[in-house]
């Protein structure tokens, strides 16, 4: 695949978060988007398969609600993965509390290379002050909720996944203030890991014609 993220040495995130996407149904609360990749049209060098991706933005009373989706519309099998990269505030007494079983030690480039037991200093199922703490960490066995609470805001957010989402990337940079919780299929790099790898890494084979597809939702409510 053609590099994309500047210097790093790896393509990274797909290609969908760098293409324009059109607007499909909306209404007051909901809006949908749709981005087709023809790889004849737009380049096989970010992704040599054809498909149709959709994103469903609907706004409720009490959060937010994304429906993904990528359905193959090419003549092969190919190998699909999808996830969301929400960042939050990360004030000086936030909070995240998750269940997860699992972590990926990377290399220098991010490339998972050994699964471990989830280290005590990145054990979440126990609330832990995000603002002091680094990660930029692949968890697994993730059951699908997420807590992130803002003590002094009085407020809480909760983030709910389904099982084809069981991946969780914590991230947290010097700069800029931010908490990244993102619900993922797969560990990176999980499609040169292959059905064979290491473990569950979220490998998943897509079929002609065939859609994969999940929901992420984010509640707010005040404590």
């Amino acid at each position: 695949l053609a590099l994309n993220f500047g210097t790093h040495p790896h393509a990274i995130h797909g290609n969908a978060w760098q293409r324009v996407w059109r607007v499909g149904a909306r209404d007051a609360s909901a809006a949908t988007l749709m981005l087709d990749h023809d790889p004849a049209r737009d380049g096989a060098g970010t992704w040599p398969f054809a498909y149709r991706a959709s994103l469903r933005y609907a706004l409720a009373a009490r959060g937010l609600s994304v429906d993904m989706a990528v359905e193959n519309r090419d003549g092969q099998a190919w190998p699909v993965g999808m996830g969301l990269h929400p960042y939050f505030v990360r004030t000086a007494d936030v909070t995240l509390r998750a269940n997860v079983t699992g972590m990926w030690k990377a290399s220098d480039t991010l490339i998972p290379l050994e699964h471990v037991p989830v280290p005590q200093v990145f054990d979440f199922s126990r609330t832990k002050a995000m603002d002091g703490l680094r990660s930029d960490g692949v968890y697994t066995g993730w059951d699908g909720k997420a807590e992130i609470t803002w003590p002094a805001q009085r407020l809480r957010l909760t983030i709910t996944a389904p099982p084809a989402l069981n991946v969780l990337v914590v991230y947290t940079p010097d700069t800029p203030k931010v908490l990244c919780v993102e619900p993922q299929s797969h560990v990176p790099n999980a499609v040169n890991m292959g059905p064979e790898g290491r473990g569950d890494v979220g490998y998943r084979l897509l079929a002609p014609g065939e859609t994969f597809a999940a929901r992420v939702e984010f509640a707010v409510a005040q404590i």
